[in-house]
């Protein structure tokens, strides 16, 4: 049996440059955009999270944010409270999510929000 190990690291430019380029990201405040990504740098440089981890958080991150600007026209992390997070899990599951990646986007808004608060942002 032969086991082939494949390594896969992604850049910090290659994991941010995409929300810059999107133009359906752009209802993203500068400040958000700089939070996520020092946020990304933190979970993968300090906290050592693997690089799927990493894209994932940021999928998450992103697809939070832009749910909060459609639905509530937020675009600030500082307005968001924790109705606004039961509204989007419940929005999850009516679309049919699995409540494993429903845990996992739940963990993608603890992990971020803890690190806000460590930081003084929130």
């Amino acid at each position: 049996m032969i086991v082939i190990h494949v390594k896969v690291e992604l850049s910090m430019l290659e994991i941010v440059k995409p929300i810059w380029e999107n133009p359906v990201r752009k209802v993203f405040s500068f400040y958000f955009i700089m939070t996520l990504k020092s946020f990304l740098q933190y979970i993968q440089y300090e906290k050592r999270f693997s690089p799927h981890t990493v894209t994932a958080y940021k999928g998450d991150l992103e697809q939070f944010s832009s749910y909060l600007e459609t639905t509530y026209q937020i675009n600030e992390i500082h307005e968001v409270n924790h109705t606004f997070i039961r509204s989007w899990m419940v929005s999850l599951m009516e679309s049919g999510i699995t409540s494993r990646s429903i845990n996992r986007k739940i963990t993608t808004l603890k992990t971020y929000y803890k690190f806000l608060m460590k930081n003084g942002v929130v």
